[in-house]
């Protein structure tokens, strides 16, 4: 009997921790409650996110065009008057995400890819700053400033979101792929690299560059930072070894050129071939771009430029304190970014991640040794930190707090059985939304004059087979319309001779930003208000158009 107890109880005693184990590998730190709170409320905040006016219903229409015809588009269907201007759609894959997606889902749909999408980007810079830094708070600090930089540029929804994705996936793959910018190596300049490349590399450069170049146009962006780290490679070896063989028998020099070239190979796996490729290389010294402010050269001034400024005092700050070494390939990718972004500053939304990315190993190196000085003020002696306590029931209250988040967002409601939003809610605030739906009960004659960033509301809310002057495709339009838009806009001298060689029959105006041409219609013989809201009006003519 004594034999028989002692053969039962190794059993039961195997046996009964394994849920113990689980429970114990499920655990949290205390620390994880307010990090996945604060990427519910993120999650949240961005579904709130209203769809904004302007260019994302031009893409919505375009892929809804393509879907219809099952074709690339060759010129604008909706701008009679740049009929023959050829277009290389350089975002034809997101467009038809997007179309489909309205198709499906409608304005909610739109609004869930948009926020997944953003919430997935910053996740990466979060995961790829905490493998630079070894710590949380750290790797937050930078995603903060990766967004502070950035701000501008991320509440608008358009196929630069899946850009801005593409781009934060480069990121985390090359500090996954580079042993220097890991959180074990001292980034020294004259050290030894002697590590492989690990498959992600070889593998999932070229199938980031393929999706990416059918996605946006900014994948010439992604080249740049391959470049920059094959060109900063060659300037260290040169400036440690002093030798021209030795750049060209270095591993990683070699690598990057390989990875650089493979990328540039993916680039050309797309319907238009190395057209698209010079179109988007080619596409920011269109002269119609100089009169839209995100193109507008760096002011220190305006809101880009103070976060610039901030951006620049950091930089120094850092470089001062931290003992980091720098890296070559750091100091090229900030030269050349803050270049591109006193010259546009649309390019802020790039630059804030590069900025992020060369700044984090001297954050890191600052941030730990202040935390190492707070940590040795509080153990006055103590013999050692006792490791961090992981609960159960801490990881409980990071589900709920992560299920509060979602329940709080209006996906969330609408999959708990609850009503979507009002159209109020759904779209922004300055949504013409009387105006197009004026439009569809009493559809225009002819061609609609519309100020450009309405004009894709009006084509996509309107009435079917509206025809606009422009759009926000504004780079499809012959720079002499262009002009002529423009003038019109501002209300100046022969605005209605404009209207009349280009055989306008209805003028939408925007009161709050065309004051001048409201003023100028409402004064007109010609011109008839027919309706108006807060945001603008309608006018028609009182006569035939005497086009000339």
């Amino acid at each position: 009997m004594s034999v028989s107890t002692t053969t039962e109880l190794p059993e039961v005693s195997s046996m009964a921790p394994a849920p113990s184990l689980l429970k114990e590998r499920l655990s949290v730190p205390w620390t994880a409650i307010p990090v996945v709170t604060a990427c519910a409320a993120f999650f949240t905040y961005l579904n709130y996110i209203p769809l904004f006016y302007t260019d994302i219903w031009g893409h919505v229409g375009y892929g809804k065009w393509m879907l219809e015809h099952r074709t690339l588009p060759t010129e604008d269907p909706c701008l009679p008057l740049s009929a023959g201007v050829p277009v290389v759609d350089t975002s034809w894959l997101s467009q038809l995400l997007f179309g489909w997606l309205a198709s499906v889902g409608g304005p909610e749909a739109l609004s869930l890819v948009f926020t997944v999408t953003l919430w997935c980007t910053y996740f990466l810079y979060t995961r790829a700053f905490y493998l630079l830094s070894g710590r949380i708070w750290l790797a937050l600090i930078g995603t903060f400033l990766t967004w502070f930089l950035g701000f501008g540029r991320h509440s608008i929804i358009r196929p630069e979101i899946f850009g801005g994705f593409c781009f934060a996936t480069l990121i985390w793959m090359v500090v996954h792929g580079e042993p220097w910018r890991s959180r074990s190596a001292k980034l020294a300049c004259d050290e030894e690299v002697d590590a492989r490349t690990p498959w992600l590399l070889w593998i999932g450069v070229p199938v980031l560059f393929l999706a990416w170049t059918n996605l946006h146009g900014s994948f010439i962006i992604g080249l740049i930072v391959l470049g920059c780290h094959a060109v900063g490679r060659t300037l260290q070896v040169l400036w440690t070894r002093r030798s021209l063989w030795e750049v060209l028998r270095d591993r990683w020099v070699i690598r990057w050129t390989l990875l650089t070239e493979l990328a540039l190979g993916a680039t050309l796996v797309n319907p238009y071939g190395v057209d698209l490729l010079i179109e988007s290389a080619l596409f920011g010294r269109n002269e119609n771009l100089k009169d839209i402010l995100e193109w507008y050269e760096l002011k220190l001034v305006d809101a880009e430029g103070i976060q610039f400024s901030v951006a620049m005092l950091l930089w120094l700050g850092l470089y001062r304190f931290s003992r980091q070494r720098v890296s070559p390939t750091d100091i090229l990718l900030l030269l050349v970014f803050a270049a591109g972004m006193a010259l546009v500053i649309r390019i802020i939304g790039w630059f804030a991640g590069v900025f992020a990315l060369c700044m984090m190993p001297h954050i890191t190196e600052v941030g730990s040794r202040l935390q190492d000085r707070w940590a040795a003020r509080r153990m006055r002696g103590a013999e050692s930190d006792r490791p961090e306590s992981r609960r159960f029931v801490y990881t409980l209250v990071c589900l709920l707090v992560a299920w509060c988040g979602f329940a709080l967002a209006p996906v969330g409601r609408q999959v708990l059985g609850g009503q979507p939003r009002p159209a109020a809610s759904q779209y922004n605030e300055r949504t013409p939304l009387g105006i197009t739906k004026f439009l569809r009960e009493n559809p225009p004659r002819g061609l609609v004059y519309a100020p450009q960033w309405w004009s894709d509301w009006l084509a996509w809310d309107g009435p079917p087979g509206i025809k606009t002057v422009v759009s926000t495709n504004i780079h499809l339009a012959p720079k002499r319309l262009w002009d002529g838009y423009m003038r019109v806009s501002k209300g100046e001298t022969y605005w209605d001779n404009l209207l009349d060689r280009w055989a306008v029959q209805a003028v939408v105006v925007d009161k709050e930003k065309q004051k001048r041409l409201a003023s100028e219609v409402r004064g007109s013989a010609v011109w008839k208000v027919i309706y108006e809201d807060d945001l603008g009006f309608i006018a028609t003519r009182r006569t035939a158009s005497t086009s000339g």
